[in-house]
């Protein structure tokens, strides 16, 4: 049966973030905690994030150190709620891409096979945990060989280069975060 253990610093050495990611009887069960200082503001969160068998996402309950919590579902039909409340603006959107978080970029790369050289967009549910509000976010993923993808915002210009393992969860993530 699957069951990872792992952890990833930041390339800047401001964060840590611990992973525990196991399969269950329908898909997988993933608990994170994030420690991180982004841009002069400290946050920890905790998190368990609930996979289809595939990798897609169905729930994540994210909470900080201080109480602010997010309880986000994607249903069958790919309608999103926060907290009870309805986002139709992520409509579309399959995967969450969390702030601070190396494990979120595994889940496309996971869920779909990439052909080498193909970039593939991808509508994402952005999750900066300052705020725990969600937002779409276009990101594009193209497979380079050898378990390395290019992750290149469709927003703004930022671009880095993501080294995944055998079981296609990330090693490296320039310029951003490192196995440790």
């Amino acid at each position: 049966m699957f069951s990872r253990s792992i952890r990833w610093r930041t390339l800047d050495g401001n964060g840590l973030e611990h992973l525990f990611i196991s399969a269950t009887g329908d898909g997988l069960l993933a608990h994170g905690m994030i420690v991180s200082d982004n841009d002069g503001s400290r946050f920890a969160a905790h998190y368990t994030v609930t996979l289809s068998p595939d990798w897609g996402f169905r729930e994540a309950t994210i909470e900080t150190v201080e109480g602010t919590q997010l309880h986000l579902v994607r249903d069958d039909l790919g309608n999103w709620t926060a907290d009870g409340i309805d986002l139709p603006e992520l409509g579309g959107c399959v995967d969450i891409d969390m702030s601070a978080s190396a494990f979120t970029n595994s889940l496309p790369i996971r869920r779909v096979g990439l052909e080498l050289g193909e970039p593939r967009r991808f509508d994402m549910a952005w999750i900066p945990l300052d705020t725990l509000k969600p937002f779409r976010d276009g990101q594009v993923y193209t497979a380079l060989g050898d378990g390395r993808y290019r992750y290149q915002s469709d927003e703004t210009d930022f671009e880095g280069t993501i080294t995944v393992d055998s079981d296609g969860l990330v090693l490296r993530y320039d310029p951003l975060f490192e196995r440790v």
